[in-house]
């Protein structure tokens, strides 16, 4: 496949990766070097899945760090230490070709370890925000709330708007911080 610029191809894995249900990083970004000088011009980029990395199995126990052999592992407060990371191999490389085309040279669908599913991207943060940005939707809520209306309140309307929770792509926190970002300091 080939792409007319960088951010197309940012762009369309992006989608991609919203579609299928897994959250999408970029690791890695090359720039052109022109006489010893870094340039802003993208030579290649990789994006992952953003459960790409080794899961973290470190953790605080009685103020000292301790490793354990197992990420998830219950903890004291009887919480589960869990890691969201699983070594997923899912990826894209992109460089541009002669004809200045951003074209996908190495390409990894297949995840590991765990299943992404349309569902799931509800609950990844970029595609949560994503859906509090359409039109205008963060100031009317704004609006709202400066009248008065709780935002429990709001976020009950949203759900009844969209029939039902599964429909709407944010949680009541995510109404509270576009709120609270609205406000002037």
């Amino acid at each position: 496949m080939t792409f007319p610029s960088w951010d197309a191809v940012d762009s369309y894995y992006h989608a991609y990766g919203k579609q299928r249900g897994f959250g999408v990083v970029r690791t890695a970004v090359s720039y052109k070097q022109k006489a010893g000088r870094s340039t802003r011009e993208n030579r290649a980029g990789i994006w992952r899945c953003d459960c790409w990395r080794k899961p973290d199995k470190r953790h605080v126990s009685k103020g000292k760090r301790v490793v354990v052999q197992s990420p998830i592992q219950k903890s004291p407060t009887n919480k589960t230490n869990s890691s969201k990371k699983y070594e997923c191999p899912a990826m894209v490389y992109a460089k541009p070709n002669k004809c200045n085309e951003w074209e996908l040279c190495i390409v990894v669908l297949e995840h590991k370890n765990h299943t992404p599913t349309p569902s799931k991207s509800r609950h990844i943060p970029k595609y949560r925000n994503e859906e509090l940005n359409k039109c205008n939707v963060a100031r009317n809520l704004f609006n709202v709330n400066a009248a008065g209306v709780s935002i429990a309140k709001i976020h009950r309307t949203l759900v009844m708007e969209r029939n039902g929770l599964e429909n709407l792509g944010v949680c009541e926190r995510d109404v509270r911080n576009a709120i609270d970002k609205m406000v002037p300091p």
